[in-house]
């Protein structure tokens, strides 16, 4: 691999973490938690990073009211898919891919679900709840009555799984 390769490859592999769809490192269930404060739009997404194996990305995407799951595998190159799906050399060209063409998805990436908008909820809270001598209520895991059931998918076809990832 050349070296201008190598570079571009290097910054690509980086950057998604300034995304405003990039969430870090959260569970399954506040991703969830997090598309569903917006009403599950059909189309909104976030990425998240996941704890097991460490370094694989997750994709929540709502559809038909629900969150869908779908696994990015890692090769031994480092290019990530969707099982059975197009290989990328990094999480933005996935994103970017997956936000023209639905290529197995169950609709198209249309509108990110924006990280500021959480990490600026939870500075706040904590703020108020420290000058009022309250407990910190930013990791509550209280969900919306009457939620939808979410799905899982490592290929195009729905997957319901019982256990978290």
């Amino acid at each position: 691999m050349q070296l201008k390769a190598k570079i571009e490859s290097a910054i690509g592999s980086m950057m998604h973490a300034k995304q405003c769809w990039f969430h870090g490192l959260i569970s399954r269930e506040e991703s969830e938690r997090r598309l569903h404060s917006f009403g599950t739009v059909e189309g909104m997404y976030l990425v998240r990073e996941r704890q097991n194996p460490s370094g694989s990305f997750a994709l929540g995407l709502c559809h038909d009211r629900t969150v869908v799951h779908y696994l990015f595998d890692s090769d031994p190159q480092g290019r990530l898919s969707i099982k059975s799906g197009p290989k990328f050399d990094n999480l933005m060209l996935a994103i970017d891919h997956y936000s023209q063409r639905e290529d197995g998805l169950l609709c198209l990436l249309k509108d990110p679900c924006n990280v500021e908008l959480f990490e600026e909820k939870r500075r706040t809270l904590g703020r108020v709840s420290q000058s009022l001598d309250l407990p910190d209520f930013t990791k509550s895991t209280i969900q919306p009555p009457g939620r939808p059931s979410s799905r899982s998918f490592s290929t195009g076809m729905p997957d319901i799984l019982s256990s978290g990832m």
